[in-house]
């Protein structure tokens, strides 16, 4: 692509309204050091885990989902 676009000047896309970038890490949790990744405002993740993760038993699962 460098040969194609040569001499063409780089032009920056904004993004939609509503779409935020925030810098997450490998667990999708904001943070400082991560990569920025888009989101919908509205859905921006936490800088913290759910305080409730991991403590569902199967059966609460199963029944959420069906």
């Amino acid at each position: 692509m460098a040969q194609v676009l040569k001499g063409v000047p780089e032009m920056f896309q904004r993004p939609p309204e509503g779409v935020v970038s925030v810098k997450v890490n490998e667990n999708g949790l904001q943070a400082p050091d991560g990569r920025p990744e888009y989101f919908f405002r509205e859905n921006v993740p936490s800088t913290q885990p759910p305080a409730e993760a991991g403590t569902r038993t199967t059966e609460e699962v199963k029944n959420q989902l069906f």
